[in-house]
């Protein structure tokens, strides 16, 4: 289920979330405007999974996939990245159109 708005959280690299970064085509400058952008869709995944997604400056909606560092703390390893999905976009246009 995936709920509205941005929440306080702070965000930590991974080696393997940028290399999915790259592969997928995504600017590192894309994926920030996406984790701290005014309007997002975020999915928890369990108690550790957390996947965001959010618009960038250019326009485009870009999905991250991270990592719950604690449960206690909203610190959060991103894992993955790809341009968003058309169920995403089709999502994304029913909360804000």
């Amino acid at each position: 289920m995936y709920y509205s708005g941005a929440v306080p959280r702070d965000w930590g690299w991974t080696e393997r979330g940028r290399a999915s970064a790259t592969r997928n085509a995504v600017p590192l400058t894309e994926v920030i405007d996406a984790l701290y952008a005014e309007r997002q869709l975020d999915n928890e995944v369990g108690t550790e999974m957390l996947v965001v997604c959010g618009e960038a400056a250019t326009g485009r909606l870009i999905t991250v996939l991270a990592e719950r560092l604690s449960p206690t703390v909203a610190i959060y390893k991103i894992v993955y990245v790809r341009p968003a999905s058309e169920a995403e976009h089709d999502e994304w246009r029913r909360r804000y159109s």
